[in-house]
């Protein structure tokens, strides 16, 4: 019963919680998806064959100021028709991610507002990562700059009186 609660709050879809570890620094939600059939990226033919599953932590949005890793469960299936092996899809996971989709959305508004230093602690993920994820989803063009830049000095609020530029 609480488990549905939980799905609902956090925006997961068909997951089945397993169970949730409150630690001092963070939470652990243990995720899992039922077994269904899936479609071979290959050669399209349906299979519900499980080849075997492994645990992937997964950094989610932060949940009552604590945060919040996804503990999954990763299904990975066999094709009986041609043998290809293949992690399933979910919906709050793009593909060879270890953060939500969501997570992503927060970091992208947060990062109108503030530096890339105060959103990488914010979200508890690397500085480097959060300027990844931001070059990657707001490209901007070098050829839109001017050809021309004018700089000026004016004279600053110092008590010294010095000249600023």
């Amino acid at each position: 019963m609480h488990s549905h609660f939980i799905t609902k709050l956090l925006g997961l879809e068909d997951v089945e919680i397993t169970h949730v570890e409150d630690q001092i620094t963070h939470f652990e939600i243990h995720i899992q998806t039922p077994v269904k059939v899936q479609k071979c990226p290959c050669c399209q033919k349906e299979t519900s064959s499980v080849h075997d599953d492994r645990i992937q932590k997964i950094r989610d949005v932060k949940v009552f100021e604590k945060y919040c890793f996804l503990i999954l469960r990763k299904r990975r299936y066999r094709c009986k028709s041609c043998g290809k092996r293949f992690y399933e899809p979910y919906s709050f996971l793009e593909r060879y991610q270890r953060h939500t989709k969501r997570l992503l959305q927060a970091l992208l508004v947060k990062v109108r507002e503030y530096n890339f230093k105060q959103v990488a602690k914010e979200t508890g993920l690397g500085h480097s990562t959060v300027i990844r994820l931001f070059d990657k989803y707001y490209s901007y063009d070098n050829k839109a700059l001017p050809k021309v830049l004018a700089i000026d000095e004016l004279k600053g609020t110092s008590e010294t009186g010095k000249y600023q530029c």
